[in-house]
Formats: structure tokens, sequence, C-alpha cells
């Protein structure tokens, strides 16, 4: 019979094999795996190189042979190999202490690092920008972008927005008259509504004195308190931890966005109540309209119903027909169709499809933490697709790009590159932390030749990439970055949303305007489509709209990937970035906080060669040549991604937090035992030592096989289970 005892399910160790280096003959020249960079291109927008016949030649006299080698990359397909996963990393069993012995003591732990400009010292091989360099860039403009909108929506704007904390004290006020107006239940029903939207301009910074009704001010500052007593809830993570006005409105909008349940008396009556106020002021139900729909093109459509839902539906003849019972519940589950336990907002959350997913499984797949797992196997076997739909936002579209990376063959690059089972892997984990970045962001051997025999030209090919090639998620980037400035921003502030500044974390404001960051980051994306697909010989294809100058285009990203491809001399800010953080991802059943986190950045080696050769085209001359197709090995950094369970009741580390943990506990090991350490409950007072072993207090009268069982069950209810995402 299988174990009853949790297992302790360790992330993966994506660190490089070490292999012993051949040893290199003395004359052989160069290093084999020295980047050439003096291939050129006759055609930029052509998948055509040319290599000076010199740059193969070592000894055939003084004068260097001038030709040059023709390298055309359209029918080559190419092979993408990484370490795989160490299977011997995942300790089982049912002596719990002992798995965790074994997890402390394991040899090969790690060092994770907090920028990738550290991760890349001591390199053995030349770096090759990787995807998660790229998202971590759009993850700056990210947080700057929505930080912006978010101290936007604060002001009046275009469509007649009053700004949030205006629109919820006109809103209060016209409950409260509505609430003198009414009687019995109704009264009561437009009571609740008023402390309810009381309580979040409260939130937001709004002093009492601003509000109608005093007699109701001790019930709001009541509901606040326990509502900060929440901290899944209310306590600010992300960029929203920057300044104190982004704090504030992360608590408030969490406050609005709190479900009422569709099988309460109570809250189904609040929920009316609030839709009564709506109908009666047009211009009020307008503006939360705008505000829903922005909100919905930001991120993705709103979830469950909305009390503008009603406002076409009679709420008050509703209210008073009903009352406050059975019959106004079933009345409005008629009325919008609810499937049970549907949930109604005033202000909705947002659909995702990783949260729909979530809660379809079980609870024994949440304990063992194994949510990112089920969300790859979904969108590798094409039963959830990540394709924004029409009425879709912006996250929809982010996160869509991301799903090339594990449906290769969705793309034009499938049929050029193969992955083996590690590089495979790979992609699972780099779409696993660039997931979760969305959710809170990749040699040559010349023999010489036998004395007396004619001189050999040994042609050495080899793949040349200048970043990690799955060109389809770059063009999906741009797309999702054209959407959000076209469609959204555009849409809601006219021009006006250009001259928005970004926010940078600690609350520091980028020097160029949002639209200038947009374009930027666009044009960018744009690029490296352009350049990946070259790379591997993929014709790229895009609207006439997208690109204007793609030869110009082509030839700055091609310059500025050299440059970003040395971290220690880069200009790029993605280099000192700190990538760590916890998001939260959802619950257990019990009540557990189960969260997706960015451990550090560690090391990758990437080997790619060719499967099907690229034509080769060697200039005729008084020499004998042979060609060799070599592997080109490069390092990429990537951040390691981990999903915990931690105890009921745990709040969200922020930022701050998470990374202060880390820095205290660099090895990958020692940050799981310092987050196991910092989720345990209080200990208890002992009246007596604990025994040896044991990490809890117990009372005198614990037996000692008690204590076993004790220590057992809280090892099983209280540590964290996490899984890196590993191939199966």
């Amino acid at each position: 019979m299988r174990s009853t005892w949790a297992a302790i399910l360790l992330v993966g160790v994506l660190a490089p094999a070490v292999h012993a280096e051949e040893p290199t003959p003395p004359d052989a020249g160069r290093d084999r795996f020295a980047p050439r960079y003096v291939t050129t291109r006759p055609e930029p927008l052509s998948p055509v190189r040319e290599v000076p016949l010199s740059e193969f030649q070592f000894s055939f006299g003084a004068d260097p042979l001038p030709a040059k080698v023709r390298i055309d990359e359209t029918s080559a397909t190419y092979r993408l190999e990484t370490p795989p996963y160490d299977d011997s990393q995942l300790v089982t069993g049912g002596d719990t202490e002992a798995s965790w012995n074994a997890l402390m003591d394991a040899g090969d732990d790690p060092v994770l690092y907090a920028t990738f400009r550290e991760a890349a010292q001591d390199s053995p091989y030349p770096i090759l920008p990787g995807l998660e360099l790229f998202g971590q860039q759009s993850k700056v403009l990210n947080d700057g972008l929505v930080a912006a909108v978010e101290l936007r929506l604060e002001r009046a704007a275009g469509d007649g927005w009053p700004g949030k904390q205006a629109f919820l004290l006109a809103l209060a006020g016209a409950v409260a008259a509505r609430w003198a107006e009414t009687e019995g239940e109704a009264r009561e029903a437009h009571g609740d509504a008023l402390v309810f939207v009381g309580t979040a301009y409260l939130l937001g910074g709004g002093p009492a004195g601003d509000l109608p009704r005093p007699e109701l001010h001790a019930r709001m500052t009541e509901q606040l308190g326990a509502f900060e007593q929440e901290p899944l809830r209310s306590k600010p993570i992300g960029f929203y931890t920057w300044t104190e006005e982004l704090s504030r409105i992360f608590r408030r909008d969490r406050w609005l966005m709190s479900p009422f349940a569709s099988d309460s008396k109570r809250d189904v009556a609040t929920f009316v109540a609030l839709a009564d106020v709506l109908a009666r002021a047009p211009e009020l139900a307008g503006q939360l309209r705008w505000w829903i729909e922005l909100q919905g093109g930001l991120t993705n459509p709103a979830h469950g119903h909305q009390a503008v839902d009603l406002v076409e539906r009679e709420p008050s003849t509703l209210l008073f027909q009903h009352g406050t019972g059975d019959g106004l519940v079933r009345a409005v589950t008629e009325l919008l169709e609810l499937e049970p336990r549907t949930k109604l907002y005033l202000v909705p959350q947002a659909t995702n499809r990783e949260a729909d997913l979530l809660e379809s499984l079980d609870a024994m797949t949440f304990q063992e933490g194994d949510g990112m797992r089920a969300l790859i196997d979904a969108v590798r076997r094409g039963d959830l697709s990540l394709a924004p739909a029409p009425d879709d936002g912006w996250y929809a579209h982010q996160q869509y790009a991301l799903e090339i990376l594990l449906r290769l063959d969705d793309g034009p690059e499938g049929d050029k590159l193969t992955p083996n089972a590690g590089y495979t892997q790979r992609l699972e984990m780099a779409f696993a932390s660039m997931f979760a970045m969305n959710r809170e962001t990749h040699v040559k051997v010349l023999r010489l030749p036998t004395i007396g025999a004619p001189p050999t030209l040994i042609i050495d090919v080899r793949p040349e990439l200048s970043l990690e090639p799955l060109p389809s998620y770059y063009l999906r980037n741009a797309r999702a970055y054209r959407f959000v400035r076209s469609q959204v921003l555009e849409g809601r502030f006219g021009d006006g949303w250009r001259e928005l500044i970004p926010l940078a974390e600690g609350g520091a404001a980028d020097a160029e305007t949002l639209g200038e960051a947009l374009e930027e980051m666009e044009s960018w994306f744009y690029g490296l489509y352009l350049v990946a697909s070259l790379d591997v010989g993929v014709v790229p294809e895009w609207l006439p709209a997208e690109i204007a100058d793609p030869l110009g285009l082509v030839t700055d990203t091609r310059k500025r990937l050299a440059e970003l491809s040395d971290p220690m001399a880069s200009n790029e800010a993605v280099w000192t970035r700190d990538v760590r953080f916890m998001v939260p991802a959802g619950q257990t059943p019990a009540g557990g906080l189960v969260t997706w986190n960015v451990l550090g950045v560690s090391q990758v080696e990437l080997s790619v060669s060719y499967e099907e050769h690229p034509d080769v085209t060697v200039p005729p001359g008084d020499y004998q040549h042979r060609l060799e197709f070599e592997d080109q090995k490069y390092t990429l950094l990537v951040p390691v991604f981990a999903e915990l369970v931690f105890p009921p009741g745990t709040p969200p580390m922020t930022r701050d937090e998470f990374r202060a943990l880390c820095d205290r506990h660099p090895r990958q090991g020692a940050i799981e035992g310092a987050l196991r350490a910092a989720a345990a409950p209080p200990h208890p007072v002992a009246e007596e030592a604990p025994e040896a072993g044991c990490r809890c207090g117990l009372n005198a009268g614990t037996t000692r096989g008690a204590a076993t069982a004790l220590v057992a069950i809280l090892l099983l209810g209280f540590s964290w289970s996490r899984r890196r995402v590993r191939g199966r």
C-alpha cells in the first residue's frame, strides 16, 4: 500500500552538466566554441550568410584566400539539446525526516543568482540571449505600464470618467439617497450596499468625513479591519508595493472585487441594491461600465456577473416584490441564468484560463504542487488553448505568446527545430517562469594537415544564432503590445495616454513616456522576430501595417543583440534586475496557499546542431577541402520556477520579503528549507523538551509514540510541497 505520508518534492536543478574538456592541440587555432562575429549577410533579409575563406585557413602561405563560403540556411533543420532533469532529485518515501535530510544534503545544490548578469559570470560558452531575458525586459515595461494606468485612473479621464475615488464617493451618495427613500428589508439591503462602497472609499485613502450616513461609519471601519486581517486578499504585492498610493489602490480594488455569493440571501440583496442605485443613476452606471471594459482590455473579460448586468432588469421591482429572502435568490438566479455558486460583483475579477484549469484539479493534485504541470500538459495536448478570443484582453495575448514554447509544431520553426528531451523541458521551465511572471518576465576544431600531403581545408559549418530561435514567440509578443496600444489605450484615453510615465520598481518614474516605451518594445519584438526567423532559415511574414522598414529594423536589432550578448559590458537594465518573486496562484480546498515562484537564475547549456545540413557552396581553388558540420554551444540563463503550497493562513510574501529570504539562503535547497520554516505556524510553549528531530513543542503528557505521529502529521499538514516542472 502506498505510504500515506506526503512526499517531499524537489524543484529539479537546471544546472549545466560538467564535461571534461578534451585536450586541445597546441596548434588548433581558436576555441571551437568562440563566437565568430565575421559572418556577413549580402542580403540582410535573406537566410544566406557568407564567411571569408580565410577564416578556415591556418597555414597556406602568406596570402590569405580572398573568396567567401556561402551558407544558405533555407533547407537546414536544427536539433536543440540541453541536459535533461535528473530524476534522482525526486525524493520520495514514507520517512519524511529522512527525505528532508536527503534534500538538505544534496551535494549538487546549485547557487541561484538574483540577476542575469551575476548568473552570466564564469560561463563556459558564449551567452545566447534567451526567452526569459526578453521576457524580463517585457516585465519591466508591463509593470510600469499598468502602474501608470492605475495612477491615471485616480484622476478624471476621457468619456466622463471622474477618477476612482470620485466615482466611489458619488456612488456612496447615490446609495445613501436611495437608503433614505426605502423601508424595511429594502432599506437594510441599501445600508449593506452603502457600507460596502464606503469601506472601499476608506481603503482608497478617503476620509470618513466625506461619506454620508455617519451612523454606518463604524460598520465600514469594522469591515475594513476584517478585510486587512486577510492578507491573501489585502496585502499588496508586486509593483503595488512601490508607492503608498499604489498599495492603497491594490487594497481598495481588491475589496471592490469581493464576490457576492449567489446562494446567500444577504449577498444577493446587497448586489440587487447596488444594481437598483445604478439603474437610477445612468451616469454612474456608464462610468462603471467604462472602468470594467478598460479592465477587460488590459487584462481579460469579466468573470461572473456584475451589478450593471441587472440595470436593465428593473432591480427595484425585484427587491420590492421578493424582499431579501429565498424568493429574491431564485428570481436573480433565473433572470441571470446563474450556475450553482456563480459569483456576483460590483467590480468583477478577470477571467483567465489557468484559474479555470486549476479549479478543475482535485485536492490531491493541489497538495502535490502540480498545478503548473497540469497546465503545461493540457496546453501541450491541445486540451487547453491559449489563443485569445475576440473579447479577450492583453493578458490573454501575452499568455498566448508563450503557448508556442509547448507547441513548436504550430509555428514555422517547427519544421526547422528538433528539441531533445532536455530542451523540451527547458522550454517548459521558460513557459512556467514567464507565465508566472506575466501573472505578477538563450567552435570549431581545425586539424593540422598530414606532413607531405596536399593541404586540406576543413570547412566547419555550424549554426549561428543571435538569440533563442523561437520567432513565433517574438511575433506574438509584438502583436500583444500592438493590441494594448491601438485597441485598449488609444480607445480609452485618446492621444492623452501617450504622455503617461511608466513607473519603475521603487516608485521612480521612467525617463520616457508610455507612448515611447510601448512603441520601442513593440518594434524590438518585431525585430527579434525577423532576426530569429532569418537565423534558422524561416522567411518572415508580417501584415502590411506592422513593419515599415524591415531592413533597417533587422540591422538595428542585430546591433543591439550583439551588445546585449555581452552581459558585463551591456547597459541594458535587464541584466541587473532582480527576477525573484512570489505570486499567489490559488488555494487548496483546506485553505492552503498555492504560490508560483521564481527562486533565482541558473545556467543551462544549449547545444545547437544541424539535422538536415544547409546548402554550402565552396569557391573553387587550388586546394582540397572537407566539410564538417559542427554543433554550437551556448549558455542560457534561466529563472528557476517552483510551485509551493503553504499552510492555511499563510500570507503571500512581497518581492522585498521574498528576495531578502533568498539572499540569506542562496542555494536552492536552503531556500526550500527557509520557506518551509517561514510558513510553519508559531510553536506552542513546551512543558518539556521535544524529542530529537522534532520540529514542534510537545506537552509533558505526550508519549513518544504520539509525538512521532504528531510530527508526521505536522510534516504532512504544514510542510509545503513543490515540484520543478519536469518532462514525463
